[in-house]
């Protein structure tokens, strides 16, 4: 009996964990995205004139140690352009572009967001910094959280109809960011 509740409980495990259910990795139309909701007022996100010039940003995996990690900066212009002051939120994704030797089907992966209170016309900045372990994968073989060069889109979006991208390359060696537990 034992056993079959084990073989029961792993089958359910592996069924969910991998169904494509997940909102992250979910590649269907959605009806109602995350952050999605009514408004009394508009807003208008824009890159900064200096973050158009780093659109794309070179970030290194650096060695064993967590301290010599650097970190990416992505930053928008959030303008109240409605007659009503207001709030809005910006979520910050990632997603693997051209990541060599991992198999994923991961779509995006949420890793901040802020909310911002404005009034009419007014204007705010909003930046999101991320050292490159922000952007560790899981193997799905081994569990572990690793880094891995190559390609990654950067998404900064009020989750409906706005956003603006970067590209962030990360090089250096693979190597394991965070060992799977119990291992």
């Amino acid at each position: 009996l034992n056993n079959q509740l084990l073989i029961r409980r792993s089958i359910y495990l592996i069924v969910h964990f991998q169904s494509p259910l997940s909102h992250r990795y979910y590649n269907g139309k959605v009806l109602f995205p995350f952050g999605f909701g009514l408004s009394y007022t508009s807003f208008e996100m824009h890159m900064l004139d200096e973050a158009r010039q780093t659109a794309r940003q070179r970030l290194a995996i650096g060695s064993s140690s967590s301290n010599s990690l650097t970190t990416a900066t992505f930053s928008v212009n959030i303008t109240n352009v409605g007659a009503v002051t207001g709030d809005n939120v910006v979520f910050a994704y990632f997603s693997p572009s051209s990541v060599a030797s991992l198999q994923t089907s991961l779509q995006r992966q949420l890793f901040g967001f802020q909310r911002v209170h404005l009034q009419p016309g007014q204007s705010e900045t909003v930046s999101f910094s991320a050292p490159a372990a922000t952007f560790a994968l899981v193997n799905r073989a081994t569990g572990d959280r690793e880094l891995l060069p190559g390609e990654y889109k950067v998404l900064l979006t009020d989750g409906v109809d706005q956003h603006v991208s970067f590209t962030l390359t990360l090089e250096g060696e693979r190597r394991v960011h965070e060992p799977f537990p119990g291992r």
